[in-house]
């Protein structure tokens, strides 16, 4: 489940639905240095700004203010 919230689809990386599917996208990967390095740069900001702390202590402070008026 948490793959789909890490993942953007072609853009910080794929989500396959096969070994196959998976083999092709690895061996895509392999031959074109430039999609690799524009993924993993793309998957890193996307990463970094998804889970910085500051991030983090927003929806931390917000579970905590749902717990206490609930």
């Amino acid at each position: 489940g948490g793959n789909n919230e890490i993942v953007v689809n072609n853009k910080t990386g794929f989500i396959v639905n096969s070994p196959e599917e998976f083999f092709e996208k690895c061996f895509l990967l392999i031959a074109d240095n430039d999609s690799r390095l524009q993924m993993g740069n793309a998957a890193h900001i996307h990463c970094k700004n998804l889970f910085c702390e500051q991030t983090h202590k927003i929806e931390l402070e917000k579970l905590y203010r749902e717990t206490a008026c609930a």
